[in-house]
């Protein structure tokens, strides 16, 4: 029971499955994140197609290159159905003037309603989740984006390492882990940093994922509800 994190009572484990358990965790090489509670996210988000474009921007690189772009809409990972690999990509925030506006939304008493801004880490490469799903899990590689409470965020110490998370944590393998260290459905940044991985065939790996991105980004933004979309593949 010791060699499972949180020494659950799993007495149904197999010894195969106890063994993993002596890698190395996700959380030896990335953060796990969790995301911002703008407290009123009706003031704040928008879907994409309601804004004008002209005060959008969806490829900052960092959070200067943002504060420079002057846009006030950028993209924002809320989580969403499930859905690997790539996609879900809906929400825009007002982050304006560096989120001058949210960081600065205060209650009748005077108090900071928002919190979780996440500035080290915001418009960074990473792996977004679902918090909540009554199903498997799923996770997607983001960029240029902030993150939501509801679509927390994990973050590769070395940017080489995303694949290889992303495969491991979309793996069947990391939904019969999470039945042992998350009997719940709602899956918390602790929960990720806690799934083990090591970095074999590391190489092959990073190439069959970021072929399935490709994939699955290219899925994703045949249809409307992409900012991406340009014609309907079968046109």
């Amino acid at each position: 029971f010791n060699k499972i994190p949180g020494s659950p009572i799993s007495y149904w484990v197999s010894e195969n499955l106890i063994k993993i358990f002596e890698n190395k965790s996700i959380s030896e090489f990335a953060d796990a994140r969790l995301g911002m509670a703008t407290a009123d996210n009706n003031r704040f988000l928008r879907l994409w197609h309601e804004i004008n474009i002209g005060d959008t921007s969806i490829s900052s690189p960092s959070r200067s290159e943002a504060i420079n772009s002057r846009k006030k809409w950028f993209p924002y990972d809320k989580g969403g159905s499930f859905r690997r690999w790539y996609g879900n990509n809906e929400y825009l925030v007002n982050w304006k003037n560096d989120g001058y506006e949210i960081q600065n939304f205060k209650d009748n008493k005077g108090k900071v309603r928002s919190h979780n801004y996440n500035l080290d880490y915001i418009f960074k490469d990473g792996i977004t989740w679902s918090a909540l799903s009554s199903g498997k899990f799923s996770c997607r590689y983001s960029a240029h984006s902030l993150f939501d409470n509801a679509g927390s965020k994990v973050f590769a110490n070395n940017n080489d390492n995303i694949n290889y998370i992303l495969g491991i944590l979309n793996s069947p393998l990391t939904n019969e882990v999470f039945k042992l260290i998350n009997p719940t459905m709602n899956y918390q940044p602790g929960t990720i940093a806690a799934m083990i991985m090591n970095l074999n065939k590391q190489s092959i790996i990073n190439e069959k994922v970021q072929t399935l991105i490709n994939q699955s980004k290219s899925d994703w933004d045949s249809f409307e509800e992409s900012w991406d979309f340009r014609k309907h593949p079968l046109i």
